[in-house]
């Protein structure tokens, strides 16, 4: 009875679950995929814009701390294609041309074709070992690039969004949705005010006729008369 009564003053109806619908992760990972997808264009354009920005800013302050730097790093890559492309430098090349002069004369053959033959011989060799140093020289060039004159690169991958975190948001959105929409039924099969208090009334009213009529059954039963104690 107590039950009844309480149901009545709460409310109207007996208030309908919503639907609570399913996660399905696999949708969850295609949908991660194609909003990434979509979004890789102007990530890749903020992208390219901040490492734009990290370089330039990075140069000036090389710049500043390194008088001169943009100069040497210059100078120090015109050298090292030099090497590579096996380009003796002038003052390698007349070096070994005059220990080549030197050793023909020595050797009693100035001015014939071994003079010649000792040249191309020296200046091979030697092209031959400067383009390995090049190698060298490139590979240390590169890696000192990377650490001094190269500033962070933008992940691109840092703004995509996970199918896990795709799923834990949609999972929190349809429980946000859920209690909303229970919230409203709730609301909804409530009876207004005035409803809530006639009921509670003509409850009490039932109740407490029930009880009396009851009571005089009993003393009925029992032999007894109304009133009497």
């Amino acid at each position: 009875m107590a039950e009844s009564i309480l149901n009545a003053l709460l409310f109207k109806e007996k208030p309908k679950l919503p639907d609570l619908p399913s996660i399905d992760l696999g949708k969850e990972q295609l949908l991660a995929i194609s909003g990434n997808a979509s979004a890789l264009p102007h990530a890749q354009s903020l992208a390219s814009a901040t490492n734009d920005f990290n370089q330039t800013e990075l140069e000036k302050q090389l710049a500043r701390s390194m008088p001169g730097y943009a100069g040497l790093r210059d100078t120090a890559r015109d050298q090292i294609r030099d090497m590579m492309n096996g380009i003796l430098p002038g003052d390698v090349s007349d070096a070994v041309q005059n220990s080549a002069a030197a050793r023909s004369l020595r050797g009693g053959f100035g001015g014939s074709g071994v003079h010649g033959n000792l040249l191309a011989r020296d200046i091979g060799r030697t092209s031959l070992d400067l383009i390995g140093s090049g190698m060298q020289a490139f590979e240390r060039w590169s890696q000192a690039g990377k650490q001094i004159g190269t500033a962070p690169m933008f992940d691109v991958t840092s703004m995509f969004v996970t199918p896990m975190q795709q799923a834990n948001f949609d999972v929190s959105e349809r429980n946000q949705r859920w209690n909303y929409d229970w919230f409203k039924e709730q609301l909804r099969v409530q009876p207004e005010p005035w409803e809530r208090a006639v009921g509670g009334l003509m409850d009490w009213v039932a109740t407490t006729g029930l009880n009396i009529a009851g009571s005089y059954a009993g003393q009925l039963g029992s032999g007894g008369k109304v009133g009497e104690s």
